[in-house]
Formats: C-alpha cells, structure tokens, sequence
C-alpha cells in the first residue's frame, strides 16, 4: 500500500510529487497520456508565446503613431515554428524532471476507482491511504459538432501544430 497515489502529472499533479517525495518515497503518480504537461504543450505557454508575438505585430503596425517609419513583413509560418520551437523547449524542460523520478515511482495508463482506498491502471490493482487527484483537462468537442465540422475545428490541442495561422 502506497502512502500518496497521485493522480495525473500535468502541472499541478508535478506539483503535487515534489511535496509529496519531500516525505516519503512511498508514492506513485499515475498518469493517462503525455508526461509533458498541457501547459507547456498546448495550454498557457504556447499561448503566451503566440500572444506576444501579435502584441509585437501590433506594436509594429502602429509605429507611425509615435513618429516612426518602416515596414515589416508577417511570415506566418515563422511565427508558428517559433511557437513550436520554445513550446518544444518548455516540453523538454519537463520531460527532462519527470525522467529523473524513479521509475517505481510512475505509472502511465488510465486510473480508475475500484473503492476508496484502490484504483485500477492497465489490469493491476494499487492502494494507497491517500489520493491526490490532479487530472487536468482536455478540450471537449461535442458529437454534434465532429460529425458534421470535424474540417474546421481547431482546438487548443490542435494549435500549435498548424504549419501556419488560419
């Protein structure tokens, strides 16, 4: 029986780890899907990222306005692969934390509760005298909408993974 069973390590789930280990390495994390993160993914970081880069478009657009005079030109497409680029980085930051971890410590696979005190991931059973449940989110595209405008959604998973901006 586990002390902590952490439930997904996304960021708060990562966050939740490194108190935890601080007391006892009776732990497991259990984790359905990337070990990266959303935010650093496809969540707040890329985002920000992208952001910046309209703000400083809009920044140039408006340089007449303060009396200076020039013209830039939007690749699009640059723009994209800069926020892959340090969106890649972010990821491989967090990669490289989590692959430090003991490997005793991880799991990756689906958690469900058999009862109170035990989950179930991938056929085996743990138990654990705590739970920590830190299962983020993904986007919900409702079935409706993937049957009949599956061409032309792009959610926040989908993103970052254009070659250029709509």
């Amino acid at each position: 029986m586990y002390d902590i069973i952490i439930i997904g390590a996304g960021t708060a789930g990562i966050s939740a780890y490194k108190q935890a280990v601080k007391h006892t390495q009776n732990l497991l994390i259990i984790n359905d899907g990337p070990w990266d993160t959303t935010c650093a993914r496809v969540g707040c970081m890329p985002s920000k990222v992208l952001i910046a880069s309209a703000n400083r478009c809009h920044d140039i657009q408006q340089l007449d306005q303060v009396g200076l005079k020039g013209r830039v030109q939007l690749d699009c497409t640059e723009v994209m692969q800069h926020v892959r680029t340090l969106r890649d980085s972010f990821t491989a930051s967090t990669l490289k934390e989590v692959n430090a971890w003991p490997e005793q410590h991880k799991c990756s696979g689906k958690a469900e509760f058999i009862d109170a005190s035990t989950v179930r991931v991938n056929g085996q059973d743990y138990q654990a005298k705590a739970f920590i449940l830190a299962v983020g989110s993904t986007p919900n595209v409702p079935g409706l909408w993937k049957a009949q405008l599956q061409h032309r959604l792009i959610t926040s998973d989908d993103i970052f993974e254009l070659p250029t901006l709509p």
